[in-house]
C-alpha cells in the first residue's frame, strides 16, 4: 500500500509526477491533502481515482493542534472540510506529523472509514525518543479502523541520515520482515521537493517497490480496500 502526504503547495506541483510513476509500478497510491492549506488541483484527484487509487484528508491545516484541541474545537474544524470529503469522496484520515489523541479519534470515527495517524514503531522523534502502536498489522481505536503506517517514511529516513544504498537496505529489511509475517507493507513518501520529490530518492524506494512487485504474490490495494477486508474478518 502507497500513501503520500502532501504538505505544501509545492507538494502538490510535484504530485502529478509521482501519481504518474507510481501507476506505472503498479500501484493505487493515495494521496492525503490539507483542505485549506493549499488550491487543491481537482483534475488531478480526479485522475488519481481514475488511476484506481484514492483522496484521503491530511487535516484541515498542517499546523499540529487539531489533536489537543478541545473536543467542539476539533468538530468545527473537521466540518469545515465537510464539502472536500463530500466532492472527493473521502474515506480516510491522517492527522498531521501523526500526532493522535482520545478526541480527536471520537471525531475520526463519525465521519471517516477509516485512520492512518499511526506509525507501527518510531524512534529518536521530534516529539520523543519513541512512539507507535506495536503492529503490522490492523486494528481499532475507539471503533475505528487504524491502518498503521509500517515502513520507515521518507522524511524519517533522510533525518535519521540514511541515504542511498544505506536507505534502501534499511527498507529492504523492514520489507522482508513484513512479508515474512504477512503483515500491511504501508509505506509513506511525501512528494516535496526536498523528499519524495527528488529523483533520486523515488529511484530507491521505486527499485523497492519493483522488486516486490516482480514477486507477483502481494496484493496491492488502496487504503479503503485494506480497510473493507480487515472489516470483512471481524
Amino acid at each position: 500500500m502507497m500513501t503520500h502526504d502532501i504538505d505544501t503547495k509545492e507538494g502538490m506541483k510535484m504530485a502529478g509526477q509521482v501519481l504518474d510513476e507510481m501507476v506505472e509500478l503498479g500501484l493505487k497510491p493515495c494521496f492525503f491533502l490539507v483542505a485549506h492549506g493549499y488550491q487543491w488541483d481537482d483534475g488531478f484527484c480526479d485522475a488519481v481515482r481514475q488511476a484506481g487509487g484514492e483522496i484521503a484528508l491530511h487535516g484541515d491545516t498542517h499546523d499540529n493542534r487539531i489533536a489537543f484541541e478541545p473536543r467542539e474545537r476539533i468538530k468545527t474544524r473537521l466540518d469545515s472540510c465537510r464539502e472536500l470529503i463530500e466532492r472527493h469522496h473521502i474515506l480516510g484520515f491522517r492527522s498531521p506529523s501523526l500526532l493522535v489523541s482520545h478526541d480527536l479519534y471520537e471525531e475520526i470515527g463519525a465521519r471517516f472509514a477509516w485512520d492512518s495517524s499511526v506509525p507501527d514503531c518510531d524512534t529518536n522523534t521530534l516529539i520523543g525518543p519513541r512512539r507507535g502502536c506495536g503492529t503490522i498489522f490492523p486494528y481499532r481505536r475507539q471503533g475505528t479502523i487504524v491502518l498503521p503506517i509500517t515502513m520507515p517514511a521518507d522524511d524519517r529516513l533522510l533525518l535519521l541520515g540514511y541515504r542511498g544504498l544505506d536507505l534502501l537496505g534499511l527498507l529492504r529489511r523492514k520489507w522482508q520482515h513484513v512479508r515474512e509475517v504477512g503483515g500491511l507493507c504501508h509505506f509513506l513518501t511525501h512528494p516535496e521537493p526536498h523528499l519524495f520529490g527528488k529523483s533520486v530518492i523515488r529511484d530507491l524506494f521505486r527499485a523497492l517497490i519493483q522488486e516486490a512487485v516482480d514477486l507477483d504474490d502481494c496484493w496491492i490495494a488502496t487504503p479503503s480496500m485494506v480497510a473493507d477486508y480487515w472489516r470483512s474478518l471481524e
